[in-house]
């Protein structure tokens, strides 16, 4: 059971970094809008960015790795936008997760409507479906405005994502055949949360934090417990600065502990808030 929550406050200027490699990232004079490292653990790594190939044509790339990330296998485009006839959404990224059978999963916005395209391979990248049209609101008219911000995998081929328009509602929408079809879009039962990320805990049961919606500066970040008997528990607001900007919180797992990151805006620097969270 959730018990307590002991915050530990970091904050460090996102310069002091010691180490800064480009590997397996190309070092070009093209515009890369989003690209991220996405850690499977055992050693197994994907890298995914964008490259804008010209005006509005932009190609998302693949590279693998399967010892840590000292090596990395020749890039591979897994996903094209001169079919959708539109750019990508220069403020949400590609989203790619594991779920059942070791199949992989990619959800990137993008097109002249900056809608939601979704696909999956299930041999380790090498081929993928073609690109599926994933509504991630109900309403045609609304969903182009809302972004997937987490995708996780509950087990035994249940998936959730998140998503929200960024300043006044969330909602999730669930698959369970491994990613194959997808519910209808609900709206969170709680409306504590925007920009909300999941992290999975066992049992169908997962961790959701989320920053203080209704606002474009929120000040608040937000914990909540999901029971895979459908029941919300544990509301509390673990964060609070009146002074910043807080938004974007991720979670990150690291043994028996769950830290939740949070962007915050300070002036003009970007500060790093670390939260530890003990699980008892």
């Amino acid at each position: 059971m959730f018990f307590g929550i002991l915050l530990l406050i970091i904050i460090n200027p996102v310069y002091t970094q010691t180490t800064i490699s480009n590997n397996p990232f190309p070092i070009d004079d093209l515009n890369h809008l989003n690209g991220e490292v996405v850690d499977f653990g055992n050693n197994e790594m994907y890298a995914i960015w964008s490259r804008h190939e010209e005006t509005n044509l932009i190609r998302y790339y693949m590279s693998k790795s399967f010892d840590g990330g000292t090596q990395w296998s020749s890039e591979s485009v897994i996903f094209d936008t001169t079919t959708l006839s539109g750019g990508e959404d220069p403020y949400s990224g590609a989203q790619l997760l594991k779920g059942d059978n070791n199949r992989l999963l990619l959800f990137i916005k993008s097109g002249s409507n900056k809608q939601t395209y979704y696909k999956y391979s299930d041999d380790g990248g090498i081929t993928w479906t073609p690109n599926i049209l994933l509504r991630v609101h109900s309403s045609p008219f609304q969903a182009a405005s809302y972004r997937i911000f987490s995708v996780v995998h509950l087990g035994s081929g249940k998936l959730i994502l998140t998503s929200s328009n960024g300043f006044s509602t969330s909602g999730t929408k669930r698959s369970t055949d491994n990613g194959t079809t997808w519910q209808d879009w609900i709206t969170l039962g709680t409306s504590a949360f925007l920009n909300p990320s999941l992290l999975s805990i066992g049992n169908g049961s997962f961790y959701m934090t989320g920053q203080q919606p209704g606002t474009i500066s929120g000040k608040k970040i937000y914990f909540v417990k999901y029971i895979s008997t459908n029941t919300w528990q544990d509301t509390v607001i673990v964060y609070e600065d009146t002074s910043v900007v807080l938004s974007l919180p991720a979670y990150t797992k690291v043994k028996k502990m769950t830290f939740i990151s949070i962007s915050q805006k300070l002036q003009k620097f970007l500060v790093s808030i670390t939260i530890q969270i003990f699980i008892m």
